[in-house]
C-alpha cells in the first residue's frame, strides 16, 4: 500500500542540510533524488548534466594550468608538446572548446597524464580546482563527455556537480514529502 492510497493525511517537510564546505550535503539531496524519485531527471536536465561535465573540464583543466603557470612555471610540465599545449589551451574561449572539443581530447588526455602534471596535483593542492569543476571525476570521462551521443546518466550527476544547482522534486519516505 503506497503513499498515495494511504487514508493517513501526508505531512509535508522542508528539509534543511546544514554542515561545512566538502561534509556531502549536496551529495545526499542528490542521492535522495535518485533513490526516491522514479524519474529524477528530464532530458533536459541530463543534457544540463553534460554541459556542465564539459564546462568543468575547461575551467578546471584552465585553473590547473594557470595555477601550475604562476606557481612553478610551465617549465614544470615535462613533455614539451604538452608545455605548447598548456599554452594554447589557455587561450581558448569556451566557445572555442566547445567547437574544437573532439579534436582536443588526445592532447587533453596527454597533458593530464604528464608526469610533471601528475606530480604538481600530488605535491601541491588542487582542493579549490577540484571544488569547483570535480577535474578529476570529469577527466577520468573526458572521452565519453566528448562522444555527441553520450548521455549521462542519473549516477554521472553525482559526480559532475559543483556548479550545478539541483532544485529537488517532491519525493515521498513513508508519508512525508520531502521538498
Amino acid at each position: 500500500m503506497g503513499c498515495m492510497n494511504s487514508k493517513v493525511p501526508r505531512q509535508e517537510m522542508s528539509v534543511a542540510l546544514a554542515g561545512i564546505a566538502r561534509s556531502g550535503k549536496s551529495t545526499l539531496s542528490k542521492q535522495l533524488r535518485l533513490i526516491h524519485l522514479e524519474n529524477p531527471f528530464s532530458a533536459d536536465e541530463l543534457k544540463n548534466i553534460k554541459d556542465i561535465m564539459k564546462y568543468n573540464v575547461f575551467s578546471g583543466l584552465s585553473s590547473l594550468i594557470r595555477q601550475i603557470s604562476e606557481s612553478e612555471g610551465l617549465e614544470f610540465v615535462q613533455e614539451t608538446e604538452n608545455r605548447s599545449f598548456a599554452k594554447e589551451y589557455a587561450t581558448l574561449t569556451w566557445e572555442q572548446f566547445q567547437e574544437k572539443l573532439e579534436e582536443l581530447v588526445p592532447s587533453i588526455k596527454t597533458l593530464w597524464s604528464d608526469k610533471g602534471v601528475r606530480r604538481y596535483i600530488a605535491e601541491f593542492s588542487i582542493e579549490d580546482i577540484e571544488r569547483e569543476s570535480q577535474l578529476e571525476y570529469v577527466m577520468t570521462r573526458i572521452d565519453d563527455i566528448a562522444d555527441n551521443s553520450f548521455i549521462p546518466n542519473p549516477v554521472n550527476y553525482i559526480g559532475a556537480d559543483k556548479l550545478y544547482v539541483i532544485q529537488l522534486k517532491y519525493f515521498y519516505i513513508r508519508r512525508l514529502i520531502f521538498k
